[in-house]
């Protein structure tokens, strides 16, 4: 999504609502389904990548911005269904490597201690996602 989005005013910090936020999101993955028949039911293994990048910035100074990326790569695996009706379930979880950093870091704007924690696994990924929808 792109678009601005101002947080929540009655928390401080980085949801503030002295702050702008702009971003966008993109995913790709690839799903091989073991049981090919099956497709689009059954277990499934694939890659999954996805980047997120905000630009997180001052409403009453515009210039003091940083931009908070976000990119991870995993190994996935999971089961997909479809019932009779057209409704669809998927449960996916994954592991793999991810990397976030600040791009056009801002001495004005002390975002790092508020939107990135520092771990021991600062790079490990772990991913589970549920999903419904319908399907035509």
């Amino acid at each position: 999504s792109n678009g601005g989005y101002s947080g929540y005013g009655s928390r401080p910090g980085i949801l503030d609502a002295n702050y702008a936020f702009e971003g966008v999101r993109g995913m790709l993955g690839y799903r091989y389904y073991l049981l090919r028949r099956g497709a689009p039911h059954g277990i499934y293994v694939g890659p999954y990548m996805s980047y997120n990048f905000v630009n997180v910035s001052e409403k009453a100074a515009p210039q003091n911005y940083e931009g908070l990326n976000y990119f991870d790569v995993c190994a996935v695996f999971g089961v997909q269904a479809v019932s009779s009706k057209h409704f669809v379930f998927d449960l996916t979880t994954g592991l793999g490597y991810k990397d976030n950093f600040i791009s056009n870091p801002n001495n004005n704007m002390d975002l790092n201690s508020q939107t990135i924690p520092i771990t021991p696994f600062d790079h490990v990924k772990f991913l589970i996602q549920l999903n419904f929808g319908y399907g035509l």
